[in-house]
């Protein structure tokens, strides 16, 4: 019978999916996200009515735009994707919101011609 002499510990390796939170988005797609609910809070009218929109504090919204003390996470993409009533995928890649619309009135529009005669009464 062998005695052990030293004490001995043994772990195992913790699975890659254990230990990176899935959560967590990446600057890019996080830039994204802040851009897109920046442009629904114009939209809807403020942090309040969006707040209310997303089932969030508008708050938490404001410190996630702002960088202030938290970072937007999958679940505000969703939630924001819900308001917007378009696919995830296209918030976290910055497809929404379109290059050059209007948050006011929505209305797409890019030239000299747009931005001199066809102005939105906001």
């Amino acid at each position: 019978m062998t005695i052990l002499t030293a004490k001995t510990c043994w772990h195992r390796q913790r699975p890659v999916w254990d230990t990176e939170n899935p959560e967590r988005l990446t600057a890019a797609q996080e830039e994204n996200v802040r851009s897109a609910i920046r442009f629904l809070k114009v939209r809807l009218g403020g942090w309040p009515k969006l707040g209310k929109a997303m089932g969030v504090k508008p708050q938490t919204l404001d410190q996630a735009v702002n960088r202030k003390r938290r970072a937007p996470n999958a679940g505000m993409a969703i939630r924001a994707a819900r308001v917007a009533c378009v696919p995830v995928e296209r918030i976290l890649s910055g497809i929404y919101p379109p290059k050059g619309m209007c948050p006011h009135c929505g209305r797409m529009g890019s030239g000299w011609f747009w931005k001199s005669v066809t102005r939105c009464a906001a």
